[in-house]
């Protein structure tokens, strides 16, 4: 094992809940196991997509793939299926597998959260489990942003209990835009202790992606250069568009 998954794996939790000390809550449930029991079943039964295109977003909380999910599913060939590793599973290559092959589109997309690689499902070689995504036909993207911002919005979401979270559990169907958030922000005080904690966190958590991804092809996009205005949206989009071959169409 390499030294930075090593030293993520066993890193004290920071501003996370654990259950018995132990596990991440959402690692401590059977809840993904049951909806991969599921998304088996139903791949059994019914007829799949064996020609679908697949990509995966990886990166941190709060660095955009809210955004980037909402720009992508404007087009009615992409089916983006969200967060569907934010609960542990027994086999999340076959999972994932399974998931694009349901999809009735001609490109399926998820996104997975580099903390539910390290606290969810623990993976004990990283790379391996993305090698095995891209022989499976799925395409890497890398999303980035400054970490200093990217931490800062993480506290003021927590602290204001305002997140971009949707649903997406029923059988590996979509259930519809659950948004769980709060449409006022008040004043925050931020410990600044805390936040210097949960900032060395977070670059491990950057460090972690950069190392799994390192020698393996991907797209790289930043926060920053790649969506933070309308234009940069667009542009990006359509990048995304060629490299799952549908035609590029106007986003907002």
């Amino acid at each position: 094992m390499t030294d930075i998954v090593a030293r993520v794996l066993s890193h004290p939790t920071v501003d996370t809940h654990y259950r018995f000390r132990r596990w991440h809550r959402d690692r401590a449930t059977l809840r993904g196991i049951r909806t991969e029991a599921r998304v088996w079943a139903s791949n059994l039964i019914s007829e799949s997509n064996p020609d679908v295109r697949k990509f995966l977003v990886i990166c941190r909380a709060r660095s955009g793939s809210t955004l980037l999910t909402r720009l992508l599913d404007n087009h009615p060939d992409v089916r983006f299926g969200r967060e569907v590793l934010s609960k542990r599973v027994l086999f999340p290559t076959q999972f994932l597998h399974h998931l694009a092959s349901k999809s009735p589109t001609s490109v399926y997309g998820a996104k997975l959260l580099s903390y539910q690689m390290v606290q969810v499902q623990k993976f004990q070689d990283p790379i391996k489990f993305l090698k095995r995504l891209q022989a499976d036909g799925f395409f890497l993207i890398h999303l980035r942003r400054d970490t200093f911002a990217q931490t800062l919005s993480l506290m003021m979401a927590q602290s204001n209990a305002m997140f971009h979270k949707y649903d997406d559990t029923a059988g590996g169907e979509e259930s519809g835009a659950k948004k769980l958030a709060t449409d006022q922000l008040g004043l925050t005080h931020i410990d600044v202790e805390d936040f210097l904690r949960r900032l060395e966190w977070s670059q491990m958590l950057l460090t972690y992606e950069e190392h799994c991804l390192r020698d393996l092809p991907h797209l790289t996009l930043n926060y920053e250069a790649d969506l933070q205005d309308a234009e940069q949206q667009q542009a990006t989009a359509n990048r995304i568009f060629k490299l799952m071959k549908v035609p590029p169409i106007p986003v907002s």
